[in-house]
């Protein structure tokens, strides 16, 4: 009884990870054919973005990639860069 219980077991596994792998197939195709993947690095990009623009300046930024008025905003806040003196970089 032990083996016809193991066989059917082993039937029925066989048969989903079959089935299973064509989901996956469709999955992966639904996946590619929406914005998913290019949403999450937008996503992901923008706040590493934000903690570089934090870190250089110090000031909290929220950043929508697209959005022409985010460059303006981050090239404003180009202070840190402006204050530097010439002569401590050994320019003349």
């Amino acid at each position: 009884m032990g083996s016809l219980v193991d066989n059917i077991i082993d039937k029925i596994m066989e048969q989903f990870l079959e089935e299973g792998s064509d989901l996956i197939e469709l999955i992966i195709d639904r996946i590619k054919e929406s914005n998913l993947v290019d949403d999450i690095i937008q996503e992901v990009t923008e706040a590493v973005i934000e903690e570089i623009v934090e870190a250089l300046t110090g000031r909290d930024v929220d950043i929508e990639l697209g959005d022409d008025d985010d460059e303006e905003r981050i090239l404003d806040m180009n202070i840190k860069t402006e204050d530097l003196d010439d002569t401590e970089f050994g320019i003349e």
